[in-house]
């Protein structure tokens, strides 16, 4: 029950920082803005982590490098490919068990990508990454 409590409140926290900054559909457009380094945290049940984000090139499909840090098997690091769907970046690894699935935030010379993952057994949660 606690671990639930906890990621409520990571939730809210969250999705509160965000608030402030509207989610904006994903075009081909913003394929230039998407590209580079994104750092920020992910949130699973129980735990919290730093994560990154390369989105090397600005077409379709996308191409980019996951690592996350802090897990239980240490830091790892994939590679991912990328489309748009439904006006959100969808990335996966070449396991589809392993994607994330993100909106952005843009605004006030801020970027922000939001959603979610999920890492195989290893489970999933809520992700925030900020433009670098």
């Amino acid at each position: 029950m606690k671990r639930f409590r906890d990621l409520a409140i990571m939730l809210l926290l969250l999705i509160l920082g965000c608030a402030a900054t509207p989610i904006k559909s994903i075009e081909f457009s913003d394929l230039e803005d998407l590209k580079g380094k994104w750092e920020g945290t992910r949130y699973g049940t129980g735990y919290t982590g730093s994560t990154e984000l390369q989105i090397t090139n600005a077409t379709l499909p996308i191409s980019g490098v996951v690592t996350f840090y802090g897990t239980s098997a240490g830091t790892f690091s994939y590679p991912l490919k990328g489309e748009l769907k439904d006006g959100q970046l969808f990335l996966t690894a070449p396991d589809k068990n392993y994607w994330l699935k993100l909106s952005l935030r843009k605004g006030d010379g801020k970027m922000k990508l939001v959603g979610n993952y999920q890492w195989g057994n290893f489970g999933g949660g809520a992700v925030s990454l900020d433009k670098k």
